[in-house]
């Protein structure tokens, strides 16, 4: 303190410099805040930045699978590998196409069938509803697997030509698909049966002709046989459809479970007065009685062709 200054002077003094330290703390504190809040907004959009590309590689992912499909194995390679082969045109009933149990007469149908009114003349097989074809055949629609869509259309063609050689059935002059509604191919990303008949028809030679649209009906797969049979009316015959008059056609689809869609979609085709349907399908599910038949002969193969191994080794000696 000065000679002139006054205790008085000097305590405003010190209390002025209090208040301005203050003030700067203030200040500092106050920026301190600001620049808190700035980071913390920074964070917040950050983070919905990150949520919003996620969202959008996911939408991506799913447009990718719509257009292209699910990254699947080479189905030619893959069908090599398993050892995998086509039944032969007399291990199922030419009707309905159900396995054929030893000895059964096939002559007007096998017992599943005989008597019953189908909707198509004959059908044609590639297998029973059974690994490895239960695992490939619904890939296609639920995968969108194309290649093996069109592996397996092709074996179905050759599978029709063995058929229609031994006299099995009638040649096809054209080709005709189950028809998928357009909303269910636009979900999955594929048309499945449309991809089998496309193959199919070119490997045979013959027209794949639109005859059928379908109206959007409850979900087929995994519905009891009485929800299939209330899915009336789902198919109609189209202008197209006129073209198939006095031919034969070949009715394609990928599984046939209870025959109410085949049939269905036969009796649609029977309004252009065809001269004959012949359906065609990769698998067709076997009743229980037949699979547990089936399993019965595969276990007797199986104990065969080991008593027939044993022989040979016993030989050796």
């Amino acid at each position: 303190m000065s000679k002139h200054q006054t205790p008085r002077d000097s305590m405003q003094g010190t209390v002025t410099r209090d208040i301005a330290e203050l003030r700067r703390h203030e200040g500092e504190g106050a920026r301190f805040v600001g620049t808190a809040m700035r980071v913390i907004l920074a964070a917040d959009r950050a983070r919905r930045r990150i949520e919003q590309l996620k969202q959008r590689a996911m939408m991506l992912r799913q447009l990718e699978r719509s257009l292209f499909g699910h990254r699947m194995p080479l189905a030619t390679t893959l069908i090599a590998e398993a050892g995998w082969r086509r039944d032969s045109v007399d291990a199922y009933c030419p009707r309905c196409g159900s396995s054929r149990a030893p000895f059964e007469d096939l002559l007007e149908g096998c017992g599943d069938c005989r008597g019953r009114r189908l909707g198509y003349a004959g059908l044609v097989r590639l297998g029973r509803f059974a690994p490895p074809l239960s695992q490939w055949v619904p890939a296609i629609k639920h995968r969108a697997w194309q290649g093996m869509g069109v592996a397996l259309g092709r074996e179905l063609a050759d599978q029709v030509a063995a058929a229609a050689e031994a006299g099995v059935i009638r040649p096809p002059e054209l080709v005709v698909a189950v028809p998928t509604h357009w909303t269910r191919s636009l979900t999955r990303g594929i048309d499945h049966v449309h991809v089998l008949s496309e193959a199919l028809a070119k490997r045979l030679g013959v027209p794949l002709v639109p005859a059928l649209s379908a109206r959007l009906a409850l979900h087929q797969t995994g519905a009891s046989k009485l929800a299939r049979l209330g899915n009336k009316g789902r198919y109609r015959l189209t202008g197209a459809g006129q073209s198939i008059r006095g031919r034969n056609v070949l009715l394609v689809d990928d599984v046939r479970t209870t025959g109410s869609t085949l049939r269905q979609a036969g009796k649609a085709l029977a309004a252009a007065e065809p001269l004959s349907v012949t359906a065609a399908v990769c698998a067709a599910v076997d009743s229980p009685r037949r699979n547990a038949i089936a399993s019965q002969v595969a276990q007797w193969q199986s104990r065969g062709s080991g008593h027939a191994d044993e022989t040979q080794n016993v030989d050796k000696f």
